[in-house]
């Protein structure tokens, strides 16, 4: 139909870049660790999105 505009839907949601996932995925390791080393693993995280926000220019 002419006029029309496609919407994307929630399902189409674009995968995360690798290094993104990778990050998150570490977030996976906090149930295995004491709670006293869940800081660290937060801090690598936010480290790693943090440079892969560095590398894009954002």
């Amino acid at each position: 139909m002419p006029g029309t505009v496609a919407r994307p839907t929630p399902d189409a949601a674009p995968a995360p870049a690798a290094p993104v996932a990778e990050a998150v995925e570490e977030l996976g390791r906090l149930a295995d660790l004491p709670v006293g080393e869940h800081v660290a693993v937060f801090e690598a995280v936010h480290d790693s999105l943090r440079a892969r926000l560095d590398d894009t220019g954002a």
